[in-house]
């Protein structure tokens, strides 16, 4: 028996022991457990702690130091052709078939639809729901850190959007640090569910607005900040486009928006016809960088930050923007 064979601990998938968790703990996060999740994990089955440690904040840091060279992957890469001018009749088409897939979605699994892990499907996810809803928490934390590491007053936040807000998972979180949260959603189902969720938490600082067309944004009061991440993805690129210039205008002077899409992905491209030709299903697209920076240089802000992030699929590259709005246009 060789040496690396020596290493390789024989574990009882069904029921950790300690060393078991250790070896886990090390093998995924490169750190060991603390003495409280040695005690949390014992006798617990291999399966829900890889989850959870495959989930976390900090495995996501560790496989960014292990793989490099995702950044710059994409320096020398040709631009996508997308086309963002078309026919306005089939724009209001786009909007009503993304109005009709996830409202679906809404009535059947609106929790898995907004985090595709099986423990929040239909069938687990009364049993998991304290989670789900916790990992607005996390989403909430991400936005702190955007603020803080930019030396930007989050206290002074008191209002905000929550754009595609699903079923209330990071408004609820919102809803315990500021004044006032608006939720909005394209659909019906998901938005009872969060209406649902904020009434179980006493929370009575929240208001859901069904995104019924692009012009229900317009009547939105003005806000603190504008927040939207893993949402704008999943629009074709005119919608998204025509989205992210509506919104920002939605902050007051002075006020921030931290939003997220993909801003590159490869062979892809987005033709007016063809998309029609395509069944209806969860699409994921992207938006080139440039039209992002012209929406907010129009709308009057300053970007304070670009942030390359994990929130797409490994052929997409995605970011996070944030950006203060300094003066009104």
């Amino acid at each position: 028996m060789g040496a690396a064979e020596n290493l390789k601990p024989v574990i009882n998938v069904d029921q950790l022991a300690p060393q078991d968790i250790r070896y886990i703990f090390r093998a995924l996060i490169n750190r060991a457990p603390t003495p409280e999740e040695v005690k949390e994990w014992r006798d617990k089955p291999m399966a829900g702690l890889r989850k959870k440690l495959v989930n976390s904040e900090e495995f996501r840091r560790v496989l960014w130091q292990s793989n490099t060279k995702v950044v710059g992957t994409h320096l020398t890469a040709p631009a996508n052709n997308i086309q963002i001018d078309g026919p306005p009749e089939q724009f209001i088409r786009m909007v009503d078939r993304i109005k009709a897939y996830w409202s679906g979605r809404g009535e059947i699994d609106a929790e898995f639809s907004v985090l595709t892990n099986p423990k929040f499907a239909a069938d687990n996810i009364e049993k998991n729901r304290k989670e789900f809803y916790a990992i607005g928490e996390q989403d909430i934390q991400t936005l702190a850190a955007f603020f803080k590491r930019n030396n930007e007053p989050l206290d002074q936040v008191r209002s905000a959007i929550d754009f595609g807000c699903g079923v209330g998972r990071v408004s609820a979180a919102m809803a315990r640090r500021f004044d006032k949260v608006i939720g909005v959603d394209i659909s019906p189902g998901h938005l009872r569910k969060a209406e649902t969720w904020f009434e179980s938490q006493n929370l009575t600082n929240g208001t859901f607005v069904h995104l019924s067309d692009l012009d229900v944004i317009e009547t939105l009061p003005e806000v603190d900040l504008f927040y939207s991440l893993i949402v704008l993805q999943h629009n074709p690129p005119p919608v998204m486009y025509e989205m992210l210039k509506r919104l920002l205008r939605r902050v007051r002077n002075g006020g921030y928006a931290l939003f997220q899409l993909p801003t590159y992905c490869s062979d892809y491209s987005f033709i007016w016809d063809e998309y029609f030709t395509t069944e209806p299903k969860m699409e994921m697209h992207s938006l080139p960088q440039r039209y992002v920076f012209e929406a907010l240089q129009s709308a009057g802000y300053r970007v304070i930050e670009c942030h390359q992030d994990r929130r797409a699929s490994a052929k997409h590259m995605s970011h996070t923007f944030f950006a203060q709005r300094s003066q009104m246009v």
